[in-house]
């Protein structure tokens, strides 16, 4: 479920002005996909290669990547709970909050090493573990609350890292002023172009509905009604991408009318 490299070039572009196949091949393929983001060893020897080949420019679009792949994996689980709130719960499916969860997990997200460069305290982190993600899953939590103990011990004494500070303030700062842009993108990229996550939603959500139905007493729906959901759930990814496009254009006109006379 992550954006592809194209999606990665256009808002690399956007964002820092740059972008690089190799930086991209790096994060993916060299030490395993996405290695980096949460294995600090790995993470300190790929920030030293890219900003002894590419310099500042080059250490913002690897951060970026990263970035955009957790982006990008936070909003399809936020777009699934939200169409599960609306579907078990009736609850209204509301883009705006979609958007400010995105948002706000980006910020402190405990799935990337990164996160460590910019929070003060790695308890912080912590809590954001146990405040997002299941709470069942203990034993889990605890051995990443470990990682990330461990890591941040590494991170802390790292020469390079006001460097990585800046580069991540830099990507966020991006990313922020253009979320409904972004947004729009990898909806598009990794929800609307690929079935297979659809699938992956529409399955979990259907799990939940067996589950919600056997626990009331209920009869479970048939397959027929499965066809039903899943052109429902591509319909609801479809309004959001129809929001996100409006918030995109709104952005333009903002920035137009910002624009000095000439």
């Amino acid at each position: 479920m992550m954006p592809s490299w194209a999606t990665h070039r256009v808002i690399g572009e956007l964002i820092c002005g740059f972008h690089a196949h190799q930086i991209d091949r790096l994060v993916d393929q060299t030490f395993g996909h996405d290695a980096s983001r949460y294995d600090a060893d790995i993470l300190i020897e790929v920030v030293e290669s890219v900003y002894a080949d590419y310099g500042e420019k080059g250490l913002c679009y690897f951060v970026l990547h990263h970035y955009l792949d957790r982006l990008a994996d936070i909003l399809v689980g936020e777009a699934a709970e939200a169409y599960e709130r609306r579907i078990l719960m009736g609850a209204r499916s509301d883009y705006a909050e979609i958007k400010e969860a995105v948002s706000r997990r980006l910020v402190c997200d405990p799935k990337n090493l990164l996160t460590l460069f910019i929070v003060d305290d790695p308890k912080k982190v912590s809590l954001a573990l146990r405040v997002f993600y299941d709470r069942k899953k203990r034993r889990r939590i605890k051995a990443w609350e470990d990682k990330l103990q461990a890591a941040y011990s590494k991170l802390a004494k790292y020469e390079r890292k006001e460097i990585v500070r800046l580069a991540i303030k830099r990507v966020l700062e991006g990313i922020y002023e253009h979320l409904d842009y972004v947004i729009y993108l990898v909806l598009i990229d990794v929800i609307a172009d690929k079935p297979a996550t659809v699938s992956k939603i529409v399955n979990c959500i259907w799990m939940k509905i067996a589950s919600y139905t056997y626990h009331r007493g209920l009869k479970m729906s048939t397959s027929v009604e499965k066809t039903k959901l899943i052109d429902d759930v591509v319909e609801f990814i479809e309004f959001l991408i129809r929001q996100a496009q409006e918030g995109m254009e709104k952005e333009i006109e903002q920035s137009n009318d910002n624009q000095p006379l000439a």
